[in-house]
């Protein structure tokens, strides 16, 4: 076996050499080197097993011969990290029994993470152009993959993360030829070459090519290569945001001087989008760190196992949504739908929906048809949500859920503008094995729309959840006892849903760019000028602002929060004050 592996190496490396591309003098020499890297690689892999990224591995057919039911592969201890449907199920996953919380352990496999670290290269100027804003509005970005990426698998994970982009988004990646340097208007491109790392510039470069480090095979995955095909694009990462001390916490100790390194300082940054614990361009809990401990805690420990998943498929939910909104892919749309319950217009003028919602502007729910569905929560009322056939037993292979419009089994109550929904268990009785994996689960969404959601089952009595606070009035629920069919059915659940208030006169974040009430007078107590006058003070927010009488607000992102025009023609602009809110 180890000849016949290392064979292979050699027929690699003489296929490469022979590629009748590789005519000049330094293509030969790095080709040689690279073979001598080769056979290095063999003999130390050999050796090294662990180092080895889990999708690089030949895929192992364990079942010799005979299906394994989904119970089977639930209850082994060793789960298949290359299962990703599997390991999708299972992130997230935990059991509660008398008053106790178990998690299972599964959930670092499917982070995007490797063996080398995930560098972000310095790039300097205050605006970085981005590919999408090249070459006549086309959102191309023309692409090699050097010949120092020798293995067929490592052009493949390539391939499927630049077919990622392709379907999904407005953002093309195309082989570069003359011919599409002539129809972009440019002579750059992005080249993937193994090179020690896995990294990439932000935004556009000079360089040609601009480099995106591969580090073969370490960096070979789906996920870490949309990770810096994103960089490419002009993304940064998530836990550089400008707001992410209102999600998450540094580790210092655990840093080290990597505390200050451009991979973890904080960046001046522009969000679109609300804080996504999934997104491929977070870094797992220990990327970075100096003594394997965790670096990063986030401020909703619950949702720890979301960390740099990108819903393990490279690219999750808001990661699509990013590219569309900062390439304008949908700028272009005559008369486009009107996206609910989290949806937004992609670049087919159509509604890209959240998992379990359907429809032309994603306002079905997609649930069993005698189970699940929309549940309004009027504040001063409780409304109730039991599984099927509560108190008796719920029968096998149904997924309901609740809401307007959910996949598998969703509850998505919502409460008005003003409120908070909170979901109280009153009881839960749902199977689980000794591994503390559940055979039927009860998924709660509380977070965010588009994000997967927390499993739960075992025995649970009084526990609460509430929206978070960038999608307070959402909870969507999807009970499950499909997956598992042979594994006897529990009681169920009952939950209670009401609605509370929520602190409306303050700022959820420091620079309080959602504010939307009613202060009208600045710190000096001075009055706010109308945005949509241009007397005593002129001013470029009339568009975006005229309906907003004289209220303080944030447009701009002040570094100290909402701000408003002055009716004093000798103060131009000043802050208001806004205080911060508290849980609610």
């Amino acid at each position: 076996m180890v000849i016949d592996a290392l064979t292979e190496r050699v027929r690699e490396l003489m296929d490469f050499l022979k590629d009748d591309q590789a005519k000049d003098e330094s293509v030969s020499i790095e080709g040689l080197e690279k073979g001598k890297q080769l056979l290095k690689n063999h003999f130390f892999e050999e050796t090294s097993s662990h180092n080895k990224r889990d999708q690089d591995d030949p895929e192992k057919d364990n079942t010799k011969g005979h299906s394994k039911s989904h119970s089977d592969m639930i209850d082994e201890e060793e789960v298949d990290p290359n299962n990703v449907d599997l390991m999708l199920i299972l992130e997230g996953m935990a059991v509660e029994n008398n008053g106790t919380m178990h998690e299972n352990s599964v959930f670092p496999h499917l982070a995007c993470k490797s063996g080398l670290p995930l560098l972000l290269l310095p790039s300097y100027g205050r605006q970085k152009e981005k590919f999408c804003e090249m070459g006549n509005r086309l959102a191309i970005v023309p692409y090699k993959i050097q010949r120092s990426i020798v293995r067929q698998k490592s052009r493949d994970v390539i391939k499927k993360a630049v077919n990622i982009f392709n379907t999904r988004t407005c953002l093309k990646w195309l082989p570069y030829t003359r011919a599409l340097s002539k129809q972009v208007g440019h002579n750059h491109y992005v080249e993937f070459q193994d090179r020690y790392g896995c990294y990439s510039y932000v935004g556009y470069e000079a360089a040609r090519p601009q480099i995106i480090g591969m580090s073969e095979p370490e960096c070979m995955n789906v996920g870490t290569a949309a990770h810096e095909m994103l960089h490419a694009a002009g993304l940064v990462h998530e836990h550089t945001r400008s707001d992410r001390d209102e999600y998450v916490r540094l580790i210092k100790e655990n840093l080290g001087g990597n505390i200050n390194n451009i991979n973890m300082r904080k960046a001046d940054t522009y969000d679109l989008n609300p804080y996504d614990y999934e997104s491929i361009m977070q870094y797992s809990l220990k990327e970075g760190s100096i003594n394997r401990k965790q670096i990063i805690e986030f401020l909703d420990k619950d949702l720890e196992f979301l960390a740099g998943t990108g819903a393990g498929e490279g690219l999750d939910f808001y990661d699509i949504k990013d590219v569309i909104v900062n390439c304008q892919c949908a700028a272009y749309c005559k008369d486009p739908p009107k996206c609910v319950n989290g949806g937004f217009v992609n670049h087919d003028c159509v509604c890209y929906c959240p998992r379990g919602y359907t429809g032309n502007t994603c306002e079905t729910v997609i649930t069993d048809d005698d189970c699940g569905g929309m549940v309004d929560v009027p504040p001063g009322e409780d409304v109730f949500v039991i599984s099927p056939g509560y108190p008796a037993s719920y029968p096998l292979g149904k997924i309901c859920r609740w809401d307007r419009g959910i996949s598998d089994s969703v509850l998505n109550p919502q409460a008005p503008v003003g409120w908070v929904i909170r979901m109280t268990v009153e009881e839960l009785r749902l199977p689980a094995n000794g591994w503390n994996r559940c055979y039927h689960w009860l998924e709660i969404q509380y977070n965010l729309p588009g994000q997967t959601g927390i499993k739960r089952c075992g025995d649970m009595n009084g526990d609460q959840w509430t929206g978070s606070k960038d999608s307070p009035n959402f909870m969507t629920l999807t009970f499950d006892s499909k997956y598992v069919q042979d594994r006897p059915a529990r009681k169920g659940f009952r939950l209670k849903f009401n609605a509370i208030p929520r602190k409306i006169n303050c700022k959820r974040s420091t620079l309080g760019w959602e504010y939307a009430s009613t202060t009208s007078v600045t710190v000096s107590n001075r009055n706010c000028q109308r945005w949509k006058d241009s007397s005593p003070h002129g001013h470029s927010f009339t568009a975006s602002l005229g309906d907003q009488g004289n209220y303080c607000r944030n447009p701009d992102r002040e570094p100290n929060g909402p701000w408003c025009l002055t009716t004093d023609p000798a103060k131009r602009w000043e802050y208001c004050d806004i205080q911060k809110c508290g849980k609610y």
